[in-house]
């Protein structure tokens, strides 16, 4: 479910790991976030966020698995992290500067321009990521105004309807 194009492609084609961070980043797409999940593990993952530093993530459940949501199971994420993440990406610091100038150009690529970008003119850069679940819409990123970086995250719960939190965002 949700957006991507990986939903749609015949069953047994295959992927390279990098093919798949790219198309869970640029294009929101969900079937290659849950394919990396599932590749690296839930444990691996919130270790890996532990030791990153990030102090309000952690994965305990598949991108749209509703009924794991239904039960009570979340996965989380905060404003703060996720700065602190592209702030890493951003001066070079995630993992290494070769990966962190490829996440950084996966950012640029992203397809979904109805938040932050929306009202921006078409010759800014914007390097983000959007999320967007029931009753929750995200944008986060870094604008390149001028050439100076300006670092922007906005999570939203409980908006009356996604374009009202879109609009907000912008």
């Amino acid at each position: 479910g949700g957006s991507g194009k990986l939903k749609s492609m015949p069953k047994g084609k295959g992927y390279t790991l990098r093919q798949l961070i790219q198309l869970m980043v640029s294009g929101s797409d969900n079937t290659a976030a849950n394919i990396l999940i599932r590749k690296l593990g839930f444990k691996y993952l919130n270790r890996f966020f532990e030791k990153e530093g990030l102090k309000d993530t952690e994965i305990n459940r598949y991108v749209l698995d509703l009924s794991s949501r239904r039960k009570g199971i979340e996965n989380y994420i905060s404003a703060k992290d996720t700065a602190f993440i592209l702030e890493k990406i951003y001066r070079g610091r995630m993992i290494d500067k070769k990966s962190s100038k490829e996440m950084m150009s996966y950012l640029l690529k992203q397809k979904v321009k109805d938040r932050i970008c929306r009202y921006l003119p078409k010759n800014v850069k914007t390097a983000h990521k959007t999320g967007t679940i029931k009753g929750i819409v995200h944008d986060c990123g870094i604008i390149f105004i001028d050439k100076k970086p300006l670092l922007m995250c906005c999570l939203t719960e409980g908006a009356k309807t996604y374009e009202q939190a879109k609009k907000f965002i912008a």
